[in-house]
Protein backbone atom coordinates (compact mmCIF):
# COMPACT_ATOMS: atom_id res chain seq x y z
CA UNK A 1 0.00 0.00 0.00
CA UNK A 2 1.30 3.54 -1.06
CA UNK A 3 -0.44 6.34 0.76
CA UNK A 4 0.56 10.14 0.27
CA UNK A 5 -1.03 13.33 1.03
CA UNK A 6 -1.25 16.61 -0.02
CA UNK A 7 -3.13 20.32 1.10
CA UNK A 8 -6.69 19.31 -0.26
CA UNK A 9 -6.36 23.25 -2.72
CA UNK A 10 -3.17 21.80 -4.22
CA UNK A 11 -4.22 17.70 -4.16
CA UNK A 12 -6.07 18.19 -7.66
CA UNK A 13 -3.59 16.35 -10.31
CA UNK A 14 -0.74 16.22 -7.71
CA UNK A 15 -1.88 13.26 -5.52
CA UNK A 16 -0.36 10.39 -7.95
CA UNK A 17 -2.33 9.32 -10.93
CA UNK A 18 1.10 8.25 -12.04
CA UNK A 19 0.05 4.73 -11.02
CA UNK A 20 -2.93 4.75 -12.27
CA UNK A 21 -1.93 6.08 -15.84
CA UNK A 22 0.69 3.79 -15.69
CA UNK A 23 -1.56 0.59 -14.86
CA UNK A 24 -3.72 1.79 -17.87
CA UNK A 25 -0.76 2.67 -20.24
CA UNK A 26 1.58 0.28 -20.04
CA UNK A 27 -0.47 -3.27 -19.40
CA UNK A 28 2.16 -5.34 -20.99
CA UNK A 29 4.83 -3.94 -18.66
CA UNK A 30 6.14 -5.73 -15.68
CA UNK A 31 5.32 -4.24 -12.37
CA UNK A 32 3.06 -5.16 -9.50
CA UNK A 33 -0.55 -4.57 -10.51
CA UNK A 34 -2.73 -2.00 -9.35
CA UNK A 35 -5.82 -3.18 -7.14
CA UNK A 36 -7.67 -0.18 -5.73
CA UNK A 37 -6.95 3.70 -4.99
CA UNK A 38 -9.18 5.22 -2.59
CA UNK A 39 -9.48 8.84 -2.22
CA UNK A 40 -10.39 11.22 0.81
CA UNK A 41 -10.23 14.51 2.02
CA UNK A 42 -9.97 14.96 5.90
CA UNK A 43 -11.07 18.03 8.18
CA UNK A 44 -8.12 19.77 8.36
CA UNK A 45 -8.08 20.16 4.76
CA UNK A 46 -5.56 17.42 4.15
CA UNK A 47 -6.06 15.13 0.58
CA UNK A 48 -5.37 11.55 0.71
CA UNK A 49 -5.01 8.86 -1.34
CA UNK A 50 -3.95 5.43 -0.59
CA UNK A 51 -2.89 2.96 -3.59
CA UNK A 52 -3.52 -1.12 -2.94
CA UNK A 53 -0.87 -3.06 -5.27
CA UNK A 54 -0.16 -6.24 -5.50
CA UNK A 55 2.96 -7.41 -3.08
CA UNK A 56 6.56 -8.45 -4.80
CA UNK A 57 8.04 -10.84 -2.90
CA UNK A 58 10.92 -11.61 -5.18
CA UNK A 59 14.53 -10.10 -3.74
CA UNK A 60 15.26 -6.73 -4.27
CA UNK A 61 18.59 -6.24 -6.47
CA UNK A 62 20.18 -4.28 -3.80
CA UNK A 63 19.93 -4.35 0.16
CA UNK A 64 20.66 -0.59 -0.03
CA UNK A 65 19.27 1.98 -1.91
CA UNK A 66 22.94 3.18 -3.13
CA UNK A 67 24.60 0.89 -5.44
CA UNK A 68 28.01 -0.18 -3.75
CA UNK A 69 28.80 -2.83 -6.43
CA UNK A 70 27.83 -4.60 -9.49
CA UNK A 71 24.80 -6.46 -9.60
CA UNK A 72 24.40 -9.98 -10.51
CA UNK A 73 21.43 -10.54 -11.75
CA UNK A 74 20.39 -12.64 -15.03
CA UNK A 75 20.79 -11.95 -18.13
CA UNK A 76 16.79 -12.69 -18.72
CA UNK A 77 16.54 -9.93 -16.39
CA UNK A 78 18.54 -7.36 -18.44
CA UNK A 79 16.49 -8.61 -21.36
CA UNK A 80 13.00 -7.59 -19.70
CA UNK A 81 14.28 -4.21 -18.03
CA UNK A 82 15.70 -3.59 -21.80
CA UNK A 83 12.06 -5.00 -23.38
CA UNK A 84 9.51 -2.90 -20.81
CA UNK A 85 11.95 0.22 -20.99
CA UNK A 86 11.69 0.17 -24.91
CA UNK A 87 7.63 -0.20 -24.60
CA UNK A 88 7.93 3.21 -22.35
CA UNK A 89 9.45 5.29 -24.47
CA UNK A 90 7.49 4.41 -27.24
CA UNK A 91 4.31 5.90 -25.80
CA UNK A 92 3.25 8.71 -26.67
CA UNK A 93 2.62 10.99 -23.43
CA UNK A 94 1.64 14.38 -22.70
CA UNK A 95 2.85 14.38 -19.16
CA UNK A 96 5.12 17.01 -18.29
CA UNK A 97 7.61 16.07 -15.96
CA UNK A 98 9.16 19.28 -14.95
CA UNK A 99 6.97 22.41 -15.57
CA UNK A 100 8.40 25.75 -16.92
CA UNK A 101 7.11 27.96 -13.71
CA UNK A 102 8.68 25.55 -11.11
CA UNK A 103 12.11 26.01 -13.45
CA UNK A 104 11.79 29.88 -13.25
CA UNK A 105 11.27 29.97 -9.57
CA UNK A 106 13.97 27.07 -8.42
CA UNK A 107 17.02 27.82 -10.49
CA UNK A 108 17.05 31.19 -8.85
CA UNK A 109 16.00 30.29 -5.13
CA UNK A 110 18.35 27.04 -4.95
CA UNK A 111 20.94 27.71 -7.63
CA UNK A 112 21.59 31.59 -7.79
CA UNK A 113 21.63 31.41 -11.47
CA UNK A 114 18.70 32.92 -13.85
CA UNK A 115 16.34 30.16 -15.55
CA UNK A 116 17.85 29.91 -19.09
CA UNK A 117 14.81 31.35 -21.60
CA UNK A 118 14.87 27.66 -23.25
CA UNK A 119 15.45 24.30 -22.60
CA UNK A 120 15.30 20.95 -24.69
Amino acid sequence: MRLISAPAAQAKGKLGEGTKETAAAFPQVRKPALYNIHDGTERDGTAYRAELTAFIDSPTCAPEPVLTGELELPETWWKSLHTDLETIAATPTERVAVRRQWIDRALPQHAGVPAPAEID
